[in-house]
């Protein structure tokens, strides 16, 4: 499967192969693999928005605003919209002691567009998770003897880079706080290839306090080392990793985290999609197929346990 044309390449020459094929966009949608017939975006100059005091004062008022009042994720467009207005107006009065002279259409303005900012970086990250293949979903949690929380975000960054360019790894995940008194986690789904896992994975079995039940995870001797506790959940096949996914998202956006991504993870493919491939067609704003599930084979669907040495 060639994925590496791009698109102006493919409609600059009208790439087809024959009636009953076409160079198609095609991504997965947690469910399917759907594809789009490509066209080609009107050649427009792009400048890229710089964040400035106003962005960044708004922004922290938002967050507060929904950590505040989680139930408005929940609401209508319109409703929440009508209840974060005055919240973000009375925050950045009261805490940042002005609204920089920007009145509250000012602040409906900005909402709206960090909203769509927010669907658009959801919709990549569900697009990169559900395409590519994982076999881990990890959680790492650092010990307060080894290091403090600026460390461990600078410290595991590297890390897994390394592992990405020395041993083929692939992650995408986010930072997360927790609640209040809890140490600085990072939560990711990674591809480890096959030979490639430092460290060796055991049992270990904790209490949590946060479930008040004792557990069994899966830990690795080389994380444990050098950062502290980790948690390595395997991936059996795509349909596991909606719950994974889930969780990580709603961190995304909890506190202002950005999502970490490594290199080579595609949000969609380029490639000729087949007539037989077609499941069904339909229109949504613009037309589109979604296709058999066998269309492409792109996950192992490995069931086996992992091996792993046990302790007591």
């Amino acid at each position: 499967m060639n994925t590496t044309a791009t698109v102006e390449k493919i409609l600059d020459y009208d790439v087809r192969i024959n009636a009953y094929a076409e160079i198609m966009k095609v991504i997965h949608d947690g469910q399917h693999f759907v594809a789009t017939p490509l066209q080609k975006a009107p050649e427009t100059s792009r400048v890229r928005h710089q964040k400035d005091g106003t962005d960044l004062a708004f922004e922290a008022a938002y967050f507060a605003a929904m950590r505040t009042n989680p139930s408005w994720e929940g609401l209508k467009r319109e409703v929440r919209h009508a209840k974060l207005i005055p919240w973000i107006s009375d925050y950045m009065v009261n805490r940042l002691g002005d609204v920089f002279g920007l009145d509250l259409n000012w602040i409906a303005d900005q909402i709206i567009r960090f909203e769509h900012n927010k669907y658009l970086r959801e919709k990549r990250f569900r697009n990169k998770a559900f395409l590519n293949e994982w076999n881990f979903f990890v959680t790492f949690t650092y010990d307060e003897k080894k290091m403090d929380a600026d460390t461990f975000r600078t410290s595991l960054r590297k890390c897994l880079s390394n592992l990405h360019s020395r041993r083929g790894w692939k992650y995408m995940g986010v930072f997360e706080l927790g609640e209040e008194g809890d140490r600085l986690h990072f939560h990711a789904l990674v591809y480890i290839p096959e030979g490639q896992m430092p460290g060796v994975l055991h049992t270990v079995r904790r209490y949590s306090t946060k479930r008040r039940q004792w557990e069994e995870t899966l830990e690795n001797t080389f994380f444990a080392d050098r950062f502290g506790i980790n948690e390595f959940d395997p991936i059996r096949n795509r349909k596991g990793i909606k719950g994974a996914v889930d969780y990580i998202i709603k961190y995304l956006f909890k506190s202002g985290e950005r999502a970490i991504y490594s290199r080579a993870i595609p949000t969609e493919l380029v490639t000729m999609v087949q007539d037989e491939q077609i499941a069904v067609k339909l229109f949504d704003f613009v037309g589109k197929f979604v296709l058999f599930d066998d269309a492409f084979v792109l996950w192992s669907e490995d069931e086996e346990e992992p091996e792993v040495e046990q302790t007591e």
